[in-house]
């Protein structure tokens, strides 16, 4: 169970660096994206904008290389993160709005699959949390994996198993969408000739 526990801890971590990372390189291209939601006046978006860098990195911090207790808080943090970053997400393509997300960097929009992705982590994240609240506090990442020995490399293995169940979802995901957008013969549904080019 602690092999499980710690590989779901380096999933999580490696999550948010993979989150933070492209804003801490790209800060003005971040508080453009946030000021672009317009779900605050745009001097509240600017100073939120590195508040929420701030936390994406303290949560890979406090899961990666944290004590015990320090990770559980750290997973904490980041389910209250992801939970905002989900209903701000609903509120936008509930509105219809065709924006960049911001979430891994500039090209992807707001979307399902955002929210898929933001499902699986929160699953992941509050799987963790039970465990902590069932078994007591988590192993710290940092000390388990400096152990080496074979629990080390069953710890990388498991948290490839779940990053690859993760890839293999949304991919699942993209599949489905793309059928669906296809007619019953495999083909996008042609126009009619009188839609085409208005004439």
């Amino acid at each position: 169970m602690r092999v499980l526990a710690v590989a779901g801890e380096i999933v999580v971590g490696l999550v948010f660096v993979r989150a933070a990372f492209p804003k801490l390189m790209h800060p003005n291209r971040f508080s453009a994206q946030v000021i672009a939601y317009g779900m605050l006046p745009r001097p509240a978006s600017r100073a939120i904008a590195p508040v929420i860098v701030a936390s994406e990195v303290c949560v890979a911090v406090l899961v990666l290389f944290g004590a015990a207790n320090e990770s559980t808080v750290g997973l904490f943090i980041g389910a209250a993160a992801s939970c905002l970053f989900l209903v701000v997400t609903i509120w936008e393509i509930r509105r219809g709005r065709d924006i960049a997300c911001g979430c891994f960097g500039a090209e992807e929009r707001v979307s399902g699959r955002s929210i898929l992705r933001l499902f699986l982590l929160l699953g992941l994240i509050a799987s963790l949390l039970a465990l902590a609240v069932a078994d007591g506090p988590l192993p710290s990442v940092a000390t388990f994996l400096l152990d080496g020995g074979p629990r080390a490399l069953a710890t990388a293995l498991v948290a490839s198993a779940i990053l690859g169940l993760g890839k293999s979802g949304l991919a699942l995901y993209d599949v489905v969408m793309m059928s669906s957008s296809l007619g019953p013969t495999g083909s996008r549904p042609a126009q009619r000739r009188g839609d085409e080019g208005g004439g």
